[in-house]
């Protein structure tokens, strides 16, 4: 069946969402639907980007930006901004399904009943960090700023959820890991009837083994970096408080041989970084590379590069950086939240896996990490087992059409 889908998305223009946004949207259209992405976020020519190679368009709005302070803020200030706009692009386009994400499902209380079916991407509750954030590095106005903000955006979103389960019969989310779509049916109270699990995917024509040598003289080029051969090389990608950057760090101090870990996203300042800087100069600034935020076209390039993708990360929904490391032939070390299991499962790499038993795992990690050198030359990956986009969009369409 041929579906008209609108596509509700909050962040097309960076980050991990803004991928799972546009290449869920391409992938449908390359099977057959009709998809309008509807965004606050604009990209000049997304249009044309998309027209160019999919049956899909964008209607996009551009929204005054509001302060960071509380999360949830956003998508309650873009739901009443958009709401008779939605409205009428709804009675006008007359889509099969909707699909949204995590709290901009919001809009959909906004409006009248209608009986046209809503599916709901949960990239994770960040339940898993509650019992932990209060420990984070960071002085009291900064973690209480993030506490806060942390703990009322789940919320804020268990709120809407549990709303939208007694108003609206038609209502199903996607739990993009199975952890997630435990944490929906015991902490937000979701009936485990409406909800599916469905990981995330890769865009294999992106990222792919490539040859490492070549790749590490791209990155050594492009970003002026001084990395030997011999080098082995620790990639982590977006860091935070909320991924474990600084237990990482530390984790450096019990390893030995030429490591050299590269640190890839922006860490805003604060006495977070403050922290992380002062962890960097104890270990040895030779040791630790902050690249900051480089554009997602030069992931697959720092994925190749690396020997081992490090995700030390307190709480994940279906982190993409896990299945695009494993899809790029490099193996990855990764704490036991969100998807993390299932896509090391995958690659056979369930030794790899670490259960958080206390804040401070950083001895824990070293361990994995110097097992992972030691067995580097043993370790093959099979990426065709990594699931694409495609295979993702089949899932979808095989739930949108069971559904309507």
């Amino acid at each position: 069946m041929k579906l008209r889908i609108l596509h509700i998305a909050p962040n097309i223009i960076r980050g991990g969402i803004a991928r799972v946004s546009l290449e869920l949207t391409k992938s449908l259209s390359l099977l057959g639907s009709e998809v309008m992405l509807y965004s606050p976020e604009y990209i000049n020519g997304l249009n044309n980007y998309i027209a160019k190679y999919y049956r899909a368009r964008a209607i996009t709005n551009r929204l005054r930006t509001l302060s960071k302070l509380f999360e949830f803020s956003q998508p309650l200030y873009f739901s009443i901004s958009n709401r008779n706009e939605l409205m009428k692009i709804i009675n006008e386009e007359k889509p099969d399904i909707v699909i949204t994400h995590g709290p901009y499902a919001t809009l959909r209380l906004l409006l009248p009943y209608n009986d046209v079916p809503w599916l709901i991407i949960v990239h994770g509750t960040y339940i898993n960090e509650l019992r932990y954030m209060r420990y984070h590095p960071m002085k009291y106005y900064d973690k209480l700023r993030y506490m806060t903000s942390t703990y009322t955006s789940i919320i804020y979103e268990k709120t809407v959820y549990q709303s939208l389960q007694r108003k609206f019969k038609n209502t199903y989310w996607i739990a993009v890991s199975e952890q997630t779509r435990k944490e929906l049916v015991n902490f937000m109270k979701i009936s485990i009837g409406n909800i599916f699990k469905v990981l995330n995917g890769v865009n294999k024509d992106i990222f792919k083994p490539m040859n490492k040598y070549k790749a590490r003289e791209i990155l050594k080029s492009k970003f002026k970096i001084n990395i030997d051969d011999a080098d082995i090389i620790l990639l982590h990608v977006n860091p935070g408080p909320r991924k474990g950057t600084h237990i990482l760090i530390k984790s450096l101090q019990y390893i030995k041989g030429k490591i050299k870990l590269l640190i890839v996203g922006k860490i805003s300042r604060g006495s977070y970084w403050d922290y992380l800087i002062g962890l960097i100069n104890d270990i040895g600034k030779d040791r630790v590379i902050l690249l900051g935020w480089v554009d997602d076209n030069d992931l697959p390039i720092l994925y190749n590069s690396a020997n081992i993708t490090v995700v030390s990360s307190y709480s994940e929904g279906g982190p993409l950086i896990t299945p695009e490391s494993l899809a790029c032939g490099t193996p990855v070390i990764a704490t036991n939240v969100g998807g993390n299991a299932e896509y090391l499962s995958v690659a056979d790499l369930n030794d790899y896996l670490i259960n958080i038993s206390q804040y401070d795992f950083s001895r824990e990690l070293a361990e994995k990490i110097q097992a992972m050198i030691y067995d580097l030359n043993s370790i093959k990956i099979n990426a065709d087992l990594i699931p694409s986009w495609l295979d993702i969009a089949r899932e979808y369409l095989k739930i949108m059409n069971d559904l309507i």
